[in-house]
């Protein structure tokens, strides 16, 4: 899937100001974003062509 990534980074400005707001399920998904972005399968998941 290719995401733009104006739309991406939309996303990621939106649930960064909804978690400095208080919710905590943006806090949630964003703590879950960051394991995402840190473990090695998720890595290749994200990059198919490596």
């Amino acid at each position: 899937m290719n995401i733009p990534n104006g739309l991406v980074n939309k996303v990621l400005n939106y649930l960064l100001a909804q978690a400095d707001a208080g919710d905590t399920e943006a806090e949630e998904l964003l703590d879950e974003l960051n394991e995402l972005s840190e473990s090695g399968p998720a890595d290749k998941a994200l990059n198919p062509s490596e």
